[in-house]
């Protein structure tokens, strides 16, 4: 199951004050924390949002930003470097998840398992 997802980040999403969600940026794949909650990425020239719900949250240092997805729900922002991963649904085991499009999707299943990364449902 994804637990976490770290990546090196450069924190110069915007110029000058807070980045928003819709802001242009330059710095693609870049990473910076919103909230405990939250984090904002630089994709396709343009500041996202996606959600980091796992008990760890969204924790950056001079070095790393790391989104705790652990508890992510259908409807919630991923990254587009998520693409195509996939979980189970914490707290329920027939459901997955798989980021698809920028936005976790949930797939209905029997006995939800992860294998190389695709959410397989047992007969």
């Amino acid at each position: 199951m994804l637990k976490r997802f770290a990546v090196l980040a450069l924190f110069a999403l915007a110029a000058c004050g807070s980045p928003e969600v819709g802001d242009d940026c330059s710095q693609e794949g870049a990473l910076t924390c919103n909230s405990s909650t939250e984090v904002l990425s630089c994709e396709g020239g343009k500041v996202r949002a996606a959600s980091c719900r796992g008990p760890a949250g969204c924790v950056e240092n001079a070095t790393q930003t790391v989104c705790d997805v652990s508890r992510a729900q259908a409807g919630d922002g991923c990254l587009k470097s998520q693409e195509s991963t996939a979980q189970c649904m914490n707290g329920d085991a027939n459901r997955g998840l798989v980021c698809t499009s920028g936005t976790w999707t949930a797939r209905t299943c029997n006995a939800c398992a992860v294998q190389g990364g695709q959410v397989v449902c047992a007969p």
